[in-house]
């Protein structure tokens, strides 16, 4: 590993704790931070995902009402 990350110039580092080892890799100034979502995520997880992009410090209640409101949304077309 530490030879692919030397050849590729990828700084990285180890961490031995108690409760096991960590390998942090540090990112670069270049990084592209607008990431396509996968296409096998539903509706429901792209909102969230599209929701924690636009606001990397939402909480776990605001994503609950979130996604209380994607469901009662799809409750509602149901009946339809």
């Amino acid at each position: 590993m530490n030879e692919q990350c030397k050849k590729e110039g990828i700084k990285w580092s180890y961490e031995k704790t108690a409760y096991g080892f960590y390998f942090t890799f540090y990112r670069g100034t270049n990084v592209t931070l607008d990431v396509t979502l996968y296409p096998e995520l539903s509706n429901e997880e792209k909102t969230i995902m599209i929701a924690i992009k636009n606001n990397n410090k939402i909480t776990r209640e605001e994503l609950a009402r979130l996604i209380k409101k994607i469901q009662e949304q799809f409750k509602e077309y149901s009946m339809v």
